[in-house]
Order: C-alpha cells, then sequence, then structure tokens
C-alpha cells in the first residue's frame, strides 16, 4: 500500500511537472510570437509604401490621391474630413516655368463652432496640404479654397469660397514644416500673415476674434 500510494504521488507530481512544463512551453512560444509581430512591425509595418507623389506627372487625379495621403503633421486645427471634402482640383501650366505647374484646391470646410474657429481649421488644413504638394518640385504655386454655405439677407444659401489662401514656392522652401507646425499650433494666424495672399469672407471676417488669431 505504501509503495502503491508512493507511485500515485510520483505519478501526480509527474503530471504536474508535464503541465507546469507545457504551460512553460506556451508562455515562451507567446513571448517569441510577440517579439517577432514587434520586429516586422518596426522594420515593416511602421514604413509604409512610400509616396510616388514627388515624382509624378502632375494631373488633378495625382494631387487628389496626394492630398489622400497622411502629412504627418497634424496641427491642431484642420477641416474634419477633408480627405473625403476635396470638391475640385485645377492644374494649370505655369507662365513662367515651362513643365511646372499652378494648382487649385476647392473643398468644403465642414463642421465648424464659429467664424474663428473656421479660419484656424482652414489654416491648418493648408498648412498639412501644402506639406504635401511641394514635395513635387515642380510644383509652382497652390492656391486653397475653402468653401462653405453662405446666406444672404433675403435668406438664398449658396456654396462659396470663404476663405482663399495662396502660396509660391519661394515661401515654400523656406519652411520647415514641422517646426511650422508647432508655431501654428500657438499663433494660428502665422499661416496667414507669411502667405503670397489670402482673403477672407467679409461675412465671416467681421466675426473673428483678434484675440484668437492674429491674421496681420
Amino acid at each position: 500500500m505504501a509503495k502503491e500510494s508512493e507511485n500515485k504521488e510520483i505519478s501526480g507530481k509527474s503530471q504536474v511537472d508535464k503541465k507546469a512544463s507545457t504551460a512553460a512551453g506556451v508562455g515562451c512560444l507567446v513571448v517569441l510570437i510577440v517579439i517577432i509581430v514587434i520586429i516586422g512591425f518596426k522594420f515593416f509595418g511602421s514604413s509604409s509604401k512610400p509616396s510616388s507623389w514627388p515624382t509624378s506627372e502632375i494631373t488633378p487625379e495625382t494631387v487628389t490621391a496626394a492630398l489622400r495621403e497622411d502629412s504627418g503633421l497634424n496641427p491642431i486645427w484642420q477641416c474634419r474630413n477633408f480627405k473625403d471634402n476635396i470638391v475640385k482640383v485645377e492644374v494649370i501650366d505655369s507662365a513662367i516655368n515651362p513643365g511646372h505647374k499652378n494648382l487649385s484646391v476647392f473643398f468644403k470646410i465642414g463642421q465648424v463652432w464659429d467664424e474663428t474657429d473656421l479660419v484656424q481649421r482652414v489654416g491648418g488644413t493648408v498648412l498639412s496640404a501644402c506639406s504635401i504638394l511641394y514635395q513635387n518640385p515642380k510644383v509652382d504655386t497652390v492656391g486653397m479654397f475653402a468653401l462653405g454655405e453662405m446666406t444672404d439677407k433675403y435668406g438664398n444659401s449658396s456654396l462659396e469660397t470663404v476663405v482663399k489662401i495662396i502660396f509660391n514656392r519661394d515661401i515654400a522652401n523656406k519652411i520647415n514644416w514641422k517646426g511650422f507646425t508647432e508655431q501654428f499650433n500657438v499663433d494660428p494666424g502665422n499661416i496667414y500673415r507669411i502667405a503670397e495672399s489670402y482673403h477672407i469672407h467679409n461675412g465671416v471676417l467681421r466675426y473673428i476674434k483678434p484675440d484668437k488669431i492674429k491674421l496681420k
């Protein structure tokens, strides 16, 4: 009886040891898989397919595709769903630099809190868009046209350009886009001040809070 009891005890210990060994093996396998996934993401997953935009032929289609890419800048203010609200892109040959292009991008602003928020969001959107578009060396001028619903004194609504900002290559070449974004986050009016030109609809301009955004 003693031997039988001892054998049972040994057998029980053996089964426990096997379970512990199996659990340890599974644990090691899980850790190994996690390590492989992390390494794989570091070397492959985190670097998306390189953009072809810098060497692309400039057409309305390639411009639109480029603007759907992530600029990686993330300014605090941007128009919601900008990528889905691009209405039209125009590409015009440069009269000064043969082979170069002037771009006009028309987009809806989406929902905003007020006129100040509108102007801030347009500024951040233009910042991100230009940081992408000027990666192509054949882009000379970029005009960004923000469209919004405006109502006249008779109650009639229509989609109009509420903010227009124009940039040129000379200005773009001076910009450190990452540093400029950090500056924009504390001074959203700066993008208007350095632009070649800008225009804000009077129906928007008169309601802007000057303590929130300095345009001049």
